[in-house]
């Protein structure tokens, strides 16, 4: 009983089925309880009993008019097939075989303008609903006026049988259906109510993603022109000093050349982070793996970019164990998270170490970028490798860069396979670890 009850909720009550279909499936089930409970009612009380035939046709047109729905899914065509064959036909001539008003039909004329209206809707409801009480009525004023040609129930027993197991069925079946039609309703409410509660979540993470944007534009264009400026500020300094070679200091400019060497290299650094985040977004960041050395990549990525990066006098230390296995990688892009990730050491870092360690910790080689800095509050550590996210300098200060340093180095990589993390206590420094799997 169970499994068969399962199955018919499956098959005929499935949530991917439109709220009429489910629905007429419901009144059709209802339908063969009821024309088969009232056509054997009549054989067994002999009440009535020319009527059943005619039940019985009732139930074998409503069961494969409930097949055929499920097969076709022309739920549309079945509604109109019942309504004339069974509610304007059938329904009818029982009235008048099986006693009339004096029984139950008139209860089952409510159920039919009911199964109508639900059914149906616009000016097809209307039309029908109008002719089906068109057709009760007229139904009722003829055996009124024309008692002679209804088979009357022969017993005021049968009678009171009769609109019992009336009362009964029509009661059930409507409550029944209007059970279903409630629990889809709220179904459906829940899910609209989810749906807008998910999509009012989605408003605020695009709202959170345009102001995220907004103000990433605005730090961009400043963080763009500092450099610019320092750049051009220095040259125009430099030019002037070159134009008295009696006063020329070389120490000063190459002091000057130093700085605009490293405004330079920010510049690019910015300018490459911006490029990028575009490449990611378009799926046009391409990784080109070869066979290479970490320890190799780490010594050519410090001895190009430290010496212009590091304006803040930190003391820098190399620590790679010695005969590291090789990896299948994308050096500029390794060389480029190192240099992000020494970037941002020595941003949040002054007069402090920086250390630049790997190790083997097989299947992977661990790299780690360590800092003696300001360190990053608590909770800002779950969001800082998010698009435009900017850590926080002590004191409350704000970041100088774009925002997309670490959001860049995890996205490469995790495109080689590894993975990257984080370690940071306020006041106590920084740890950046990255894996790379070996060969």
């Amino acid at each position: 009983m169970k499994k068969a009850l399962q199955f018919i909720i499956n098959k005929f009550l499935n949530k991917q089925l439109n709220l009429r279909a489910r629905l007429f499936n419901v009144l059709a089930m209802a339908g063969i309880l009821v024309s088969s409970g009232v056509g054997t009612l009549a054989l067994i009380t002999d009440a009535g009993a020319e009527a059943a035939p005619f039940c019985y046709l009732s139930t074998l047109l409503s069961i494969g008019l409930l097949y055929y729905s499920y097969r076709s899914g022309k739920y549309q065509l079945c509604y109109m097939i019942t309504i004339i064959a069974v509610f304007l036909v059938v329904f009818p001539v029982v009235f008048i075989t099986g006693g009339g008003f004096r029984g139950s039909m008139p209860m089952y004329f409510v159920f039919a303008v009911v199964f109508t209206a639900f059914m149906l809707d616009g000016k097809k409801m209307f039309v029908m609903a109008g002719i089906e009480l068109s057709v009760y009525t007229g139904l009722c004023l003829f055996a009124y006026f024309f008692p002679q040609y209804i088979i009357w129930y022969k017993a005021e027993w049968n009678v009171v049988i009769d609109i019992i197991v009336g009362l009964i069925v029509v009661s059930v079946s409507l409550g029944a259906t209007m059970s279903v039609q409630l629990r889809l309703y709220d179904e459906q409410h829940r899910e609209l109510e989810k749906a807008r509660k998910q999509l009012a979540a989605e408003n605020v993470a695009l709202e959170q993603i345009n102001r995220l944007k907004t103000e990433f534009l605005g730090n961009v264009s400043h963080e763009l022109k500092t450099p610019l400026t320092v750049m051009s500020g220095y040259a125009q300094t430099t030019k002037q000093l070159a134009q008295q070679p009696d006063t020329l200091d070389g120490e000063e400019v190459s002091r000057r050349m130093t700085l605009i060497s490293s405004e330079a290299e920010r510049l690019s650094l910015m300018v490459g982070q911006v490029l990028d985040v575009t490449r990611m977004e378009e799926g046009r960041m391409v990784m080109e793996p070869v066979r290479c050395y970490v320890d190799e990549i780490i010594h050519a990525a410090v001895e190009t970019h430290y010496p212009i990066l590091n304006k803040n006098q930190n003391r820098l230390n190399i620590s790679i164990k010695s005969g590291l296995p090789a990896v299948h990688a994308d050096p500029v892009r390794i060389s480029q998270v190192i240099v992000n990730l020494i970037s941002n050491a020595v941003r949040f870092t002054s007069k402090g170490l920086i250390t630049v360690s790997a190790r083997l910790e097989d299947p992977h080689i661990l790299v780690c970028v360590s800092d003696t800095g300001v360190g990053i509050a608590a909770d800002r550590l779950p969001h800082i490798f998010e698009r435009y996210s900017k850590k926080q300098k002590s004191g409350g200060g704000q970041d100088t860069g774009t925002g997309l340093g670490l959001y860049i180095c995890k996205h490469i990589v995790e495109q080689h396979g590894g993975t990257i993390w984080i370690e940071s206590k306020e006041g106590q420094g920084t740890d950046l670890f990255f894996t790379l799997p070996v060969l």
